[in-house]
């Protein structure tokens, strides 16, 4: 707050440096002179920027939490709304992005949720809750390979969630997929090897 303080009073200065010199001009030098302008740290532009994106970020933040709320009501469209503003504002901001993916996925709407959840993986590729929703979106749309990365890279991070997703009929299979893949390997290869590798190929 006091940086933006600051920044409000400089700016105020240099527009009256800039009115006293339109005024020297017109007057022809007959005013009386004035101290030089001292020089800025940093260049009016680099400020005006750092501004604006701790404003857009703010904005953000302040539509997720409308879309956090509107969520929690199950007034999924509105969340929705919110949460594509705040990541139009600021494309950087995962939780928006994760909260995008969970309202459109409410609403049935896998395709555009499977995107957004990307996007917020992406930006926060440890984030449990979007690789949770991410798997669910991605295994809606039939893309098995990818919801089944989603969903065991949620459940290293999370692992008490494992049977939570045996009673999600979107994750349900993926997990079944996964215990009968590893018998058989286990079947095929044995007990796993306590021999250290001393070769590249063994």
């Amino acid at each position: 707050m006091v940086a933006q303080l600051g920044l409000a009073q400089r700016v105020e200065q240099r527009i009256q440096r800039a009115r006293a010199a339109q005024l020297d001009e017109q007057l022809g030098g007959l005013a009386p002179p004035r101290r030089r302008p001292t020089s800025f740290a940093q260049p009016a532009p680099a400020l005006v920027a750092c501004l604006g994106r701790f404003m857009s970020y703010a904005a953000a933040e302040a539509l997720t939490v409308q879309g956090n709320e509107a969520f929690v009501r199950e007034d999924f469209a509105s969340a929705a709304v919110c949460f594509e503003r705040a990541c139009t504002v600021y494309p950087q901001h995962p939780v928006a992005w994760k909260g995008l993916g969970h309202a459109l996925l409410s609403q049935g709407r896998s395709n555009e949720a499977a995107r957004a959840f990307d996007r917020a993986i992406g930006l926060r590729p440890t984030s449990a809750t979007a690789l949770w929703g991410g798997a669910i979106a991605h295994a809606d749309l039939g893309h098995a390979l990818v919801a089944k990365n989603y969903l065991g890279r949620a459940l290293a991070l999370q692992p008490s969630w494992r049977e939570l997703a045996f009673g999600v009929p979107q994750l349900a299979p993926l997990m079944q997929l996964s215990a009968h893949a590893g018998d058989l390997l286990r079947r095929a290869l044995g007990a796993f090897s306590t021999r250290s590798f001393k070769h590249a190929m063994d």
